[in-house]
């Protein structure tokens, strides 16, 4: 069975178009990784009750919005202020233009924006990542959902630390990354094409636009290569060896 269209991968809720379970991925020791522990997502603010219901059903006790300030206030997550569940705002991006030349010089004279502000992100904004981490670390805070809004990039940097961790291979990061174009078409279309219905548009055209794989790799190298992989990364960002046990032993435990 294909691990990435795996019938429990897609949680198919009304109001958001890519909540995915990082469960069912084969790690690099024969491992598998858990289903019902860490929810990835776009955005949140438009599931009705029943939807809300649902994944509180399915034991969400923790939200973690990632996205910038700006964006929690236009629209709200569903989930702030609720009594049922824990809402953590964690502004991994940051509302302030980020400086992305000595980030640029590391990573090579790739002109992909968006690899780039991974590597800011990953470099000028360990701590809030750290924070994250920390709240995900959290015996009692799991089962857990993060997003950002189209629920690939803030969203795909936190779910590459957490796959890495659980020792899941690049490539294996990279196609649960690239996955998000299948659920983001109809976005793609509305925001590339202009919500043109006629115009030819495929999964595979969204992929190469927002979420190709390579990008993927490139981050991964770049990790390995300027902070000795995943787990020396999380380390330096402040993260202790317990918090990275919990973690660990909570996908693949």
């Amino acid at each position: 069975m294909n691990e990435f269209l795996h019938p429990d991968r897609h949680v198919d809720l009304e109001g958001s178009s890519n909540i995915r379970d990082l469960g069912g991925y084969t790690t690099r020791d024969g491992n598998q990784t858990r289903w019902g522990i860490f929810l990835r997502s776009g955005q949140m603010h438009r599931i009705p009750a029943r939807s809300m219901d649902e994944l509180v059903t399915r034991g969400i006790r923790t939200v973690v919005d990632l996205r910038m300030t700006a964006e929690t206030e236009s629209e709200p997550n569903v989930f702030a202020g609720s009594k049922v569940v824990r809402y953590f705002h964690v502004n991994v991006m940051g509302d302030e233009w980020m400086e992305t030349a000595s980030v640029s010089k590391k990573m090579g004279s790739t002109s992909d924006k968006m690899l780039l502000l991974y590597g800011v992100i990953l470099d000028q904004r360990r701590d809030f990542v750290r924070e994250v981490l920390d709240i995900l670390s959290r015996r009692d805070h799991r089962p857990a959902l993060y997003h950002c809004s189209a629920g690939k990039d803030r969203t795909g940097i936190i779910s590459a630390l957490l796959l890495g961790l659980a020792g899941a291979s690049a490539e294996t990061i990279a196609g649960d990354y690239a996955l998000s174009a299948r659920y983001l078409v109809r976005r793609y279309r509305e925001e590339i094409l202009g919500g043109e219905e006629s115009s030819p548009c495929t999964w595979e055209d969204a992929q190469r636009e927002w979420c190709p794989p390579e990008r993927m790799l490139e981050m991964m190298s770049y990790l390995e290569r300027e902070h000795g992989g995943i787990e020396r990364y999380v380390r330096a960002t402040g993260l202790r060896s317990d918090q990275v046990a919990s973690l660990r032993g909570a996908l693949v435990g």
